[in-house]
């Protein structure tokens, strides 16, 4: 007989696509300053600083996540990082001003990472008890 694999686990699988795609898109963007730049006449500052707006985002709403994550199911968590990180992608492939790139690149993205890190933390330890003091660290 088969022995069953805790649903967690299955959660924290699925954690890991959700955010190496988040990685990619967040840590490949520096590829396209250049580009970006000779398309529309953006500075690489005011282009740079969309990276730091999702960042941003990110640690202020892993707070959130980390309080909301004791008391929601994994499973909503990553349903909305994965809808955030979707419309993202689509809402960036349209945008022609600066302002549209820092809300439809910046802010998904934000919310994808505090997202992941609400899931898996509850995912590997269903009790709600900090595994180590640096658990958010390590997982983002």
């Amino acid at each position: 007989m088969l022995k069953r694999i805790y649903y967690g686990w299955i959660v924290v699988v699925i954690s890991f696509f959700v955010i190496s795609m988040n990685a990619i898109a967040l840590f490949g963007f520096g590829v396209f300053i250049k580009p970006l730049t000779d398309q529309f006449g953006w500075e690489r500052g005011e282009l740079s600083s969309v990276f730091s707006i999702a960042v941003l985002i990110g640690g202020i709403l892993s707070v959130v996540s980390g309080r909301l994550s004791n008391r929601v199911s994994p499973r909503i968590f990553m349903t909305i990082a994965g809808l955030s990180l979707g419309t993202g992608f689509m809402l960036t492939s349209i945008a022609t001003e600066l302002w549209q790139l820092y809300l439809s690149f910046g802010v998904p993205i934000g919310i994808t990472i505090a997202c992941s890190v609400g899931a898996i933390s509850r995912s590997i330890d269903p009790h709600g008890l900090q595994i180590s003091p640096s658990m958010p660290n390590i997982i983002s």
